[in-house]
């Protein structure tokens, strides 16, 4: 009678060991899915800002590079000509990412 015990402790003890090491590698894998589904976010997300403040910065340039300009000839850096292919010679170097402003 005490063997029949015995024998179902040890088997209710393996059966426990192995639902818990079952429940701790689930845990894991779902710990690791989410973190896994997280980093993937994270870097869509900053991609989706990356290439906003690249459209951001296509549709800025052309202005910005006029506002350049303006502050070149308030400078005197184009010897006081206003003339168009002054500007336009000079916008390449305000217009790195549309140099034809």
């Amino acid at each position: 009678m005490a063997a029949a015990f015995g024998f179902a402790f040890a088997l209710a003890g393996a059966a426990f060991f192995v639902a818990v090491f079952f429940a701790a590698a689930f845990t894991l894998v779902l710990a690791f899915g989410f973190a896994l589904a997280f980093a993937a976010d994270f870097v869509a997300f900053f991609a989706l800002v990356f290439v906003f403040f690249v459209a951001l910065a296509a549709m800025i340039a052309p202005s910005a590079c006029w506002s350049g300009q303006h502050v070149v000839l308030g400078f005197g850096a184009l010897n006081g000509s206003n003339r168009p292919e002054e500007r336009f010679n000079r916008s390449a170097a305000y217009c790195p990412i549309y140099p034809y402003a």
